[in-house]
């Protein structure tokens, strides 16, 4: 649980701007080549920039967050669903694994 006092949400928001302003700049660079011409040179300066950031953020991140065991569903496995239905009372297993 250390892990979550460490976690900056500043931080990790800023990384997620960065993800999408990367994605939006290839996105210009891919319509660029779909209309035959070569991007503009200050997009992939740019993206060279974002890329050197985003692995400086990176480096320093924690990202905690909890998820519901519905939303883990692909590493639990439905059967772990199924035998924590079988095995807790309804009460306990609504609060526990529904939440």
């Amino acid at each position: 649980m250390r892990y979550e006092k460490e976690c900056d949400p500043e931080l990790i928001a800023a990384i997620h701007g960065i993800i999408y302003e990367i994605w939006r700049i290839k996105d210009k660079i891919k319509e660029s080549y779909q209309k035959g011409n070569n991007p503009p040179a200050y997009l992939r300066t740019r993206l060279k920039s974002l890329y050197k950031s985003l692995a400086e953020f990176r480096s320093v991140a924690v990202y905690y967050k909890e998820f519901s065991s519905i939303e883990n569903l692909l590493v639990l496995g439905e059967n772990y669903i199924k035998d924590q239905k079988r095995n807790l009372p309804p009460l306990v297993f609504q609060t526990s694994i529904l939440w």
